[in-house]
């Protein structure tokens, strides 16, 4: 990506609303972990990075949350770094929503003890919606 370039998203709803938001606000830093590693300082650890991807994060997203988004998005960087057929931008974009919808999907599933995280549940919901259409 050149300095000149802009990214736009339109997050129309149709999976619910709740969905819509989480992925307006969790995409955006897979992106950014996709490509910052060739604009930024490579002794920069992703984790530090992610400081500044997170900047736009919502406010209101509880601190447990915000620290689960972050591995996951550490995760994905270190996927990304070693897939070595993604040579363009419009892999990266295309990889970094796949990972992004794969961790949403992840999230509204029950863990070992059947249970579903209550910060997730806001998310499941509209996605079982969206399965539906």
């Amino acid at each position: 990506m050149s300095s000149n370039a802009f990214l736009f998203g339109v997050f129309d709803g149709h999976g619910g609303q709740s969905c819509s938001r989480h992925v307006s606000v969790s995409l955006f830093p897979y992106i950014c972990a996709s490509v910052l590693q060739k604009h930024e300082v490579k002794s920069l650890p992703p984790d530090g990075r992610l400081e500044w991807l997170f900047s736009s994060a919502d406010v209101h997203l509880p601190n447990l949350f915000i620290d689960s988004e972050k591995e996951q998005v550490i995760d994905y960087y270190k996927a990304f770094i070693e897939n070595k057929d993604l040579h363009t931008v419009r892999d990266a974009l295309k990889f970094a929503f796949e990972t992004c919808d794969e961790n949403l999907c992840k999230a509204a599933l029950p863990n070992n003890r059947g249970q579903i995280d209550s910060l997730h549940k806001g998310r499941n919901a509209s996605q079982r919606r969206a399965a539906k259409k």
